[in-house]
Protein backbone atom coordinates (compact mmCIF):
# COMPACT_ATOMS: atom_id res chain seq x y z
CA UNK A 1 0.00 0.00 0.00
CA UNK A 2 1.76 3.41 -1.44
CA UNK A 3 1.38 6.34 1.22
CA UNK A 4 -0.59 9.62 0.22
CA UNK A 5 1.91 12.25 -0.33
CA UNK A 6 0.14 15.49 0.81
CA UNK A 7 0.32 18.41 -1.88
CA UNK A 8 2.62 20.92 -1.67
CA UNK A 9 2.56 23.57 -4.49
CA UNK A 10 6.22 23.81 -5.64
CA UNK A 11 7.38 20.20 -5.09
CA UNK A 12 8.86 17.62 -7.39
CA UNK A 13 6.53 14.43 -7.50
CA UNK A 14 7.22 10.80 -9.47
CA UNK A 15 4.00 8.88 -10.56
CA UNK A 16 3.80 5.38 -10.71
CA UNK A 17 4.81 5.42 -14.74
CA UNK A 18 8.13 7.36 -13.59
CA UNK A 19 7.11 10.64 -14.67
CA UNK A 20 8.38 13.34 -13.20
CA UNK A 21 5.88 16.11 -12.32
CA UNK A 22 4.97 19.75 -10.74
CA UNK A 23 2.75 21.24 -8.43
CA UNK A 24 2.34 24.65 -9.78
CA UNK A 25 -0.85 25.83 -8.16
CA UNK A 26 -3.61 24.96 -5.54
CA UNK A 27 -7.47 26.77 -5.58
CA UNK A 28 -9.13 26.72 -2.81
CA UNK A 29 -13.09 27.02 -2.60
CA UNK A 30 -14.60 28.26 0.78
CA UNK A 31 -11.45 27.33 2.77
CA UNK A 32 -11.25 24.10 1.41
CA UNK A 33 -8.37 22.47 -1.35
CA UNK A 34 -10.33 21.94 -4.27
CA UNK A 35 -8.07 21.45 -7.70
CA UNK A 36 -4.70 21.18 -8.45
CA UNK A 37 -2.55 22.34 -11.32
CA UNK A 38 -0.11 19.84 -12.21
CA UNK A 39 2.73 20.42 -14.69
CA UNK A 40 5.31 18.04 -16.54
CA UNK A 41 8.70 18.39 -17.65
CA UNK A 42 6.88 18.36 -21.37
CA UNK A 43 5.11 21.46 -20.32
CA UNK A 44 1.52 19.44 -20.16
CA UNK A 45 -0.44 21.23 -17.70
CA UNK A 46 -3.16 19.56 -16.01
CA UNK A 47 -6.32 20.51 -13.22
CA UNK A 48 -7.05 17.59 -11.03
CA UNK A 49 -9.43 17.59 -8.34
CA UNK A 50 -7.82 16.50 -4.57
CA UNK A 51 -9.58 12.94 -4.68
CA UNK A 52 -7.72 12.74 -7.94
CA UNK A 53 -4.73 13.74 -6.36
CA UNK A 54 -4.50 10.82 -3.66
CA UNK A 55 -5.46 8.10 -6.41
CA UNK A 56 -2.59 9.06 -8.35
CA UNK A 57 -0.29 7.24 -5.78
CA UNK A 58 2.74 10.06 -6.02
CA UNK A 59 5.53 10.06 -4.35
CA UNK A 60 7.78 13.08 -3.45
CA UNK A 61 11.31 13.38 -6.00
CA UNK A 62 14.11 14.15 -3.69
CA UNK A 63 17.07 13.16 -6.19
CA UNK A 64 15.11 16.25 -8.66
CA UNK A 65 15.14 18.29 -5.69
CA UNK A 66 18.58 17.96 -4.53
CA UNK A 67 20.12 17.94 -8.35
CA UNK A 68 18.17 21.54 -8.68
CA UNK A 69 19.49 22.86 -5.64
CA UNK A 70 23.38 21.32 -6.60
CA UNK A 71 23.50 22.67 -9.83
CA UNK A 72 22.55 26.19 -9.22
Amino acid sequence: MAIAEDPVVGNWYTNRNGELLRLRLAVYRHDYLSALLLEYLDGHREIISISDWYALELHRDMISITQRHVST
